[in-house]
């Protein structure tokens, strides 16, 4: 059995948004992203059996992925809300 015997700090890495966008460019687009988004689609208690075989359901999740990882969480959101409402 792990024993816990005195937790230790965590210092967050100062990193800049540039920093992190620059990491990112290499892998944006890529079939990196796709990956990600079927290792998350694995997950049967979320996802079930079904819906990963999907291939219309995979590509619109690839879609979103990489909307939210170029745009931004709130970019994308209010571009799918006015998209809604169309």
């Amino acid at each position: 059995m792990l024993e816990l015997k005195k937790a230790m700090p965590i210092t967050p890495l100062p990193l800049s948004a540039t920093t992190l966008a620059t990491a990112h460019a290499g892998t944006q687009g890529s079939a990196y992203d796709r990956e990600r988004v079927r290792a998350i689609l694995g997950i049967d208690a979320i996802f079930g059996t079904d819906l990963p075989r999907d291939a219309r359901f995979e590509n619109v999740l690839i879609s979103a992925y990489t909307q939210l990882l170029a745009r931004g969480a709130r970019a994308a959101a209010a571009e799918f809300n006015s998209d809604a409402g169309a």
